[in-house]
């Protein structure tokens, strides 16, 4: 038998029972001078969600993702038509991000309250706001979905994107 972990996909409910928790879920954040709102950190976090499970972006390309990287209507890094979701999201932290002095084109689309700006430990912090310490305080587990992981937006999104192209070239989902 084999200790290799499977990432789980999830589906349309787990997807959208995540996406209204973290809306509704603070961050704590050290005090300082420039903080997000209450609204940045909502949106901040739903724009996380579906960034990994709208166009399959790992936790280390969120992290990474600047506001310079999304030109007309696509991700630049991977040339991805943005979801109409993701796109509304996007416009929706873009504007609350430069009522709050940020959101430049070459800052990143996520910022977190650590003010960690090393692209690998954001991606950890990414990962951990998914996962949590041991799972228990992470995003997926506190909505109950278990054995997920930041990985699981990838998986979704890709295994999404092959019904689609079956279901065009066959007329039908597999």
């Amino acid at each position: 038998m084999s200790d290799k972990k499977t990432t789980i996909r999830l589906d349309d409910a787990q997807l959208k029972r995540v996406l209204e928790f973290v809306k509704k879920t603070k961050i704590p954040q050290r005090p300082r001078p420039r903080r997000h709102s209450a609204a940045t950190r909502a949106q901040r976090n739903a724009v996380i969600v579906l960034l990994s499970f709208k166009v399959g972006l790992r936790a280390h390309e969120i992290a990474g993702l600047t506001w310079d990287q999304i030109k007309d209507d696509k991700l630049e890094m991977r040339n991805i038509p943005l979801n109409a979701e993701l796109k509304d999201a996007l416009t929706e932290l873009h504007e609350l991000e430069k009522k709050e002095g940020r959101g430049t084109a070459e800052s990143f689309v996520i910022t977190l309250p650590q003010g960690k700006q090393n692209v690998v430990s954001r991606a950890e912090s990414i990962a951990y706001l998914f996962n949590g310490k041991a799972h228990s305080t992470g995003w997926f587990t506190r909505v109950g979905i278990s054995g997920a992981s930041s990985h699981c937006g990838r998986k979704t999104f890709i295994t999404n994107a092959i019904a689609s192209i079956h279901a065009a070239q066959y007329g039908r989902k597999f």
